[in-house]
């Protein structure tokens, strides 16, 4: 309903309705603006809109162990609720106060099934997070998610990626 509408039937229910006006961004800011720049992967927008930056909040469950053997150990996520994905692609995050290269995506190289896979590979970071709460956080957007010819091209990209992601989370960690 409208707030005139909840007005009208605070006396009857035992309520009373106090309005503010709207915070202003470029624009009433609101969970649609908001909502709209993550699936935009517009991080920098999202963040402002907030007054944080976006997160996901997850559960580490066991992944196919894949990210270890290339050596980048991530810590997959599950959801007990339906998150506002953001756009496919990589980030720079921190995750539990931890700089984080994260990835939120279809992983093109190794699976075809569509299922969309929140990882996070914890930079300088070692230790066993399963079963446990895991908090990602999302500062910037490194790039689209994009397939890969063989195993060495992405390893070499992902090292790319990490760089950046440093670079990204140097002013804020």
């Amino acid at each position: 309903g409208t707030a005139d509408r909840l007005a009208a039937m605070g006396p009857e229910h035992g309520f009373e309705v106090v309005t503010i006006d709207p915070e202003l961004d470029d624009g009433p800011i609101s969970s649609t603006r908001i909502r709209e720049a993550l699936v935009a992967g517009d991080v920098v927008i999202a963040t402002r809109l907030l007054g944080r930056w976006p997160a996901l909040n997850g559960i580490v469950v066991r992944g196919d162990g894949r990210g270890r053997e290339l050596g980048f150990p991530t810590a997959n996520l599950r959801f007990d609720y339906h998150p506002v994905v953001p756009a496919l692609g990589i980030y720079a995050g921190v995750a539990n106060g931890i700089g984080a290269l994260v990835s939120i995506g279809r992983r093109p190289v190794f699976h075809t099934d569509g299922a969309v896979v929140v990882e996070a590979n914890l930079l300088d970071w070692d230790g066993d997070l399963y079963d446990k709460p895991l908090r990602v956080e999302l500062v910037a957007r490194l790039r689209d998610e994009q397939p890969f010819a063989s195993i060495d091209a992405l390893v070499e990209q992902m090292h790319r990626d990490e760089g950046e992601a440093r670079a990204a989370l140097i002013s804020v960690l």
